[in-house]
């Protein structure tokens, strides 16, 4: 009964706590950086227990999940004439899966690894106007077995997929980050008696502050601190704040600098609208040991085109509250081989508020929606269709457990509801109701 609760507690309060934030706002805050790298490393383990129907089938199902390797490298440049984001992450994993159809017993057991790489180009006019250019590369490998009573079989599978967009659109989401540092910092001072009143300007200027020392690359970590430090306690000294330092100041400011990790927020809206080429290959060797041994393999080409369009708000209500919303709708039309045409439309949108206590703490809870309608038709003239409609529940929590290393944990509650329909096949459809509980650390190199 508490872990129904809780999210709802968590909704309500949110929604009751809208105030900006004394006198210098998050919203407000639009200073540039030439650019910014982080490379981290995750190690994740996660498991999941889920009952379905299909038809007159019954299906429980238990999984169990470890990746241990999982390296990003992140790049942003943010200029008032461009914003550039760019991310490559390779992961690799082992994942066991237990399901049980009916009574019978399926085992399934794989190792994936995938190599992904992100790309956002936006060059901007008068008014917010933009145009963007990307890329979206993903490359997988996955090679596992299968086993039940009756079928024994191997299988390794490799992918291939690219696509480019180019498109426009208008608004900015700006990084807020190191503001809210800089607030942070400034309260907590502040309740404490050690700094005097602070302005809207001198606010600004110290989140600036701390946005050119996040820029600077000081590779030993003892001397980075301390330039770190220092600077903040000048600027502070310097600009009449803290006309007398002691103890406590410098342990509070330690406090959020040392012993925090600074969560990533955004403000601002954007919509755009989108075109998308595309090309996919990949390739599949099944190696049956039993009921009758036999090895086949099969690949294919697919070319595509489509169109996207969206729209994304993120807006801080104040210092600890965060609202932010999304919806984005497309269409992809597909062609390959056995395919004379096929077409996918996709509706997905969002909902959500964090809370941040601290610097050292995020609660997040997300309401989405995802729905999917596919339609083909082969070179038989053989129409086939299917769709999915998936709405969801998030609950995303993540820790500070020592300097540049993080705990995450994310609970999720999810329904679907899915049909197809065949020419030659009489109609199915189903529904599936899944929750699950995730964990992960998360450290950053740099």
């Amino acid at each position: 009964m508490k872990t129904k609760i809780l999210p709802l507690a968590f909704l309500f309060i949110a929604l009751s706590s809208t105030a900006q934030d004394s006198s210098f706002q998050l919203k407000n805050y639009k200073f540039r950086t030439p650019g910014f790298r982080t490379l981290n490393l995750n190690i994740g383990f996660s498991g999941n227990v889920s009952t379905n129907s299909v038809g007159t089938e019954k299906l429980s199902s238990n999984s169990f999940s470890l990746s241990p390797s999982n390296i990003s490298y992140s790049k942003i440049v943010s200029t008032d004439k461009r914003l550039t984001a760019s991310e490559i992450n390779f992961s690799a994993g082992a994942y066991s899966y237990n399901q049980t159809v009916n009574n019978k017993d399926v085992t399934n057991k794989n190792i994936a690894s995938q190599l992904r790489w992100n790309y956002n180009d936006r060059f901007y006019r008068n008014k917010l106007w933009f145009f963007e250019t990307g890329n979206d590369m993903l490359v997988n490998y996955t090679a596992g077995s299968h086993k039940d009573t009756i079928n024994h079989e191997s299988n390794h599978f490799i992918n291939f997929e690219d696509k480019l967009f180019f498109g426009f659109g208008k608004g900015r989401l700006e990084i807020v980050t190191d503001a809210q540092m800089a607030l942070f910092i400034i309260n907590d001072l502040q309740a404490q008696g050690l700094i005097n009143k602070v302005t809207p300007e001198q606010a600004h200027d110290f989140a600036k502050l701390i946005t050119h020392i996040n820029t600077q690359r000081i590779f030993d970590g003892r001397r980075k601190r301390i330039y770190e430090l220092t600077m903040i306690d000048s600027f502070l000294r310097n600009s009449g704040l803290a006309p007398i330092t002691n103890i406590r100041h410098f342990t509070t400011i330690n406090d959020n600098w040392s012993l925090a990790f600074n969560p990533y927020r955004l403000s601002g809206s954007a919509f755009y609208v989108r075109l998308k080429p595309g090309f996919i290959f990949g390739k599949n060797v099944v190696d049956t040991k039993l009921p009758t041994p036999q090895k086949f393999s099969n690949s294919n080409h697919t070319y595509s085109i489509g169109t996207e369009i969206g729209f994304e708000i993120q807006k801080p209500s104040s210092i600890r509250w965060q609202r932010k919303s999304g919806i984005n709708a497309g269409y992809e039309a597909r062609k390959h081989k056995d395919i004379q045409n096929a077409g996918y439309y996709n509706l997905s949108a969002f909902h959500g508020i964090s809370y941040y206590p601290n610097n050292r703490t995020i609660l997040d809870a997300l309401l989405s929606v995802n729905a999917n309608h596919y339609r083909s038709k082969n070179q038989q003239n053989i129409t086939t269709k299917s769709s999915t409609l998936t709405p969801a529940f998030n609950f995303l929590t993540t820790y500070f457990l020592s300097y540049r290393t993080r705990l995450n944990a994310n609970f999720i509650i999810q329904y679907s509801k899915y049909s197809s329909e065949n020419q030659f096949i009489a109609p199915s459809s189903g529904n599936g109701f899944n929750s699950g509980i995730s964990f992960n650390l998360n450290h950053t190199i740099f």
